[in-house]
């Protein structure tokens, strides 16, 4: 069973966000292999994604530190968005 995320409160989600929840939700990121960022070593990916998903929660981040989860959540959401495993079948 998923665990339900619950709802940002305060401001409106980001895209990144609002899709993280989605695919955590949906279990999209099982059966994916590890991903495997360029800063660190290989976790799994809905790991990941909670990871990202709680940081972009955060409030106390500075400007610098939100922009690099950002670039982090864009890179991850590339990745398993054109990972063969993750596509839809036709």
């Amino acid at each position: 069973m998923t665990d339900r995320i619950p709802r940002i409160e305060g401001g409106p989600r980001s895209g990144l966000e609002t899709w993280l929840a989605r695919e955590l939700q949906s279990g999209r990121f099982e059966g994916l292999p590890p991903y495997r960022p360029l800063r660190g070593g290989g976790q799994r990916p809905e790991q990941y994604a909670r990871r990202l998903l709680a940081g972009l929660k955060n409030v106390e981040l500075s400007g610098w530190d939100r922009e690099l989860l950002r670039d982090d959540g864009r890179a991850f959401r590339s990745w398993a968005e054109t990972y063969p495993a993750a596509l839809p079948a036709s």
